[in-house]
């Protein structure tokens, strides 16, 4: 059959054409209505690749970047599925690309969205840091230098929530030799 040599094999693959003319050459199928139409056109290889793909860009993205280099802790954001709200990285992000639209710089504008969302950035930091925010806050008002976990939350989040479980287990400790401790001082019929 002259259409099976025009059949482009692929080496993984085989098209569908080329399974329909090995199932018809077995013999054990009829041949469809269509089959006239199937032989007329030669078959096309399909690339699975996905390099062929366009990416598509938003203006935001760097920004979004620029603010999650700025303020790790937006990570840990919680995102609710059912709300139309989107998080406050990409609110950040529009409200910059607003005031850049409007005719600011790039860091104008960061800064001046700081300041619009200052007030949830704080509530942001002080509800993931926990217990840590009003120290370092105080720290930082005392004009002594800023303690290292200013410079990097997430990592002074970590020492904060490692120190916590020291205590913790130093304290399980303390307790399990006390009460070990008052169990050997008991006498023997009472153990």
């Amino acid at each position: 059959m002259e259409f099976w040599r025009l059949v482009a094999r692929p080496t993984r693959r085989a098209n569908l054409v080329a399974k329909l003319m090995r199932d018809l050459e077995s013999g054990h199928f009829a041949a469809p209505k269509a089959l006239d139409v199937l032989t007329q056109y030669r078959t096309e290889q399909l690339s699975f690749s996905l390099t062929g793909i366009p990416r598509v860009t938003l203006p935001e993205k760097p920004l979004i970047r620029a603010f999650l280099q700025k303020y790790p802790e937006a990570r840990a954001e919680p995102v609710a599925l059912d709300s139309f709200n989107p998080p406050l990285a990409r609110q950040f992000a529009q409200r910059q690309l607003q005031l850049m639209q409007a005719g600011a710089a790039q860091e104008q504008a960061f800064a001046q969205a700081e300041q619009e969302l200052a007030g949830r950035l704080q509530a942001l930091r002080s509800r993931l840091m926990g217990s840590a925010a009003p120290a370092l806050a105080a720290a930082a008002g005392q004009g002594s230098q800023a303690p290292p976990a200013v410079a990097a939350p997430a990592r002074g989040m970590v020492e904060l929530l490692q120190q916590e479980e020291q205590e913790a287990l130093d304290g399980g400790l303390e307790a399990l030799a006390s009460s070990s401790a008052a169990a050997q001082q008991l006498p023997a019929n009472l153990r």
